[in-house]
């Protein structure tokens, strides 16, 4: 019998793979082939896959990726001209630090076509990515375990809780999580291996990564998603309800639950990051009303290696403890600094967008997986870099599979759930 292997799914899990890091089992910090270190690897590989989908289909662009990637042009080309204004580098200096954000937004063509083509389908995306998902958990969770006998893996590590943190990329886990929620209420087998798979997945993110925001934006998403759903009685959903204010209330007794009482009602310990985040968070606000350009269209993304703006961006704290300043621990924010109102209302759009596709999806089908992904964005952008504007994949990916889902499910009769 002749075994076929479908392309377009290893590519999927080349870009997975790439993006979490090789499951940080490779030193990607040292990282060096044929001269090139693993940002550049990985730009290549990008637009290797990009090229290789527009010359299958004869160099013809759908009016969604169009659309898209004009966006995507418009914001980098302007990211680099403030750039060049603010910081005092190139106009290609911009165009550079941006290589690697750009090229995973490359990938929304290659989801889309390999969709509209049949090359791929929306369920054997979800069913690579879970595994993909379940992989790399159990690598998360050995690691974990092992973390004072062996280190296997180079993930940054420090302390939290009085526990070890480790901080690996879980943004790949959060649609997981979504997806494996919708098999728990819809699929009516293979119950105990969605929920173990699931519970797995939480793991990873609330006591190995220790994400605070993360979690919390999780668990509401997913109360809401349950609230949500149609066929679940009014008294099944009391029942969930009664069992999610006991989980909480046992919660809120951790260090992290109080840690995330305190960020609700805006109180946070001197010398814990929260505090640190607080004051980053007015220092940046300082930088951005310092003129109109930056209020419209920010002060652009910097090289690396230009000293001026990593002093102006990364300053030391002046509180109690040896720490420093982070654009990408003040979440929104550091899309107000680096875009202005232009990058905020572009995020506005592709969420409203998303969002609206995501409630069809649901309305048509009873699937949640969208909608808890883009709640949790939302939901987390207090701290966390909306998915949008980080250097991953997991954006364009899932506003390709919402809308084509969509397009599918709209000349489909299906029964409303």
């Amino acid at each position: 019998m002749k075994l076929t292997i479908n392309k377009y799914y290893l590519l999927l899990i080349t870009l997975i793979f790439l993006n979490l890091k090789f499951f940080y089992l490779v030193d990607t910090s040292n990282f060096n082939l044929f001269f090139l270190n693993y940002t550049d690897f990985v730009f290549i590989i990008n637009v290797s896959v990009f090229l290789y989908q527009l010359i299958r289909n004869n160099f013809n662009f759908d009016r969604a990726s169009f659309v898209f990637f004009s966006v995507i042009i418009l914001l980098v080309i302007i990211s680099a001209i403030r750039a060049s204004m603010v910081y005092n580098q190139s106009f290609f200096s911009g165009i550079v630090a941006q290589r690697l954000w750009f090229s995973w937004m490359l990938i929304f063509y290659f989801i889309i076509n390999s969709l509209n083509f049949h090359r791929m389908t929306i369920e054997g995306i979800k069913k690579t990515i879970t595994l993909l998902c379940t992989v790399y958990s159990l690598v998360c969770i050995l690691q974990y375990f092992l973390i004072d006998i062996y280190s296997f893996t180079y993930v940054v590590e420090n302390t939290r809780y009085n526990d070890t943190r480790l901080f690996f990329n879980v943004i790949f886990l959060v649609f997981a999580i979504g997806i494996k929620v919708d098999s728990v209420f819809l699929v009516r087998k293979n119950h105990i291996i969605n929920i173990v798979e699931l519970l797995m997945y939480f793991f990873v993110i609330i006591f190995i990564t220790k994400g605070r925001m993360q979690s919390l934006s999780i668990l509401i998403a997913i109360v809401l998603c349950t609230f949500l759903r149609q066929n679940i009685s009014i008294k099944r959903k009391l029942l969930y309800s009664f069992y999610a204010m006991i989980v909480t209330v046992l919660f809120l007794q951790t260090s992290m639950g109080q840690d995330l009482l305190n960020l609700s009602i805006g109180k946070s310990v001197q010398a814990d990051t929260l505090s640190i985040r607080d004051s980053a968070r007015n220092y940046y606000w300082g930088l951005y009303t310092k003129s109109w350009g930056n209020i419209f269209f920010g002060s652009g993304i910097p090289n690396a290696n230009n000293t001026y703006a990593i002093s102006v961006l990364n300053p030391i704290w002046s509180g109690s403890i040896d720490a420093r300043y982070y654009l990408d621990d003040v979440g929104i924010m550091a899309i107000i600094v680096r875009y202005g109102l232009l990058g905020i209302l572009i995020w506005i759009m592709t969420m409203v967008f998303n969002l609206k596709n995501s409630f069809k999806i649901y309305y048509k089908s009873g699937e949640v997986a969208y909608l808890l992904f883009f709640f949790v964005d939302i939901l987390g952008c207090w701290t966390l870099i909306p998915t949008m504007f980080n250097n991953s994949p997991i954006l364009p990916m899932i506003t390709a599979m919402s809308f084509y889902n969509f397009k599918v499910l709209s000349t489909m009769e299906v029964r409303k759930i």
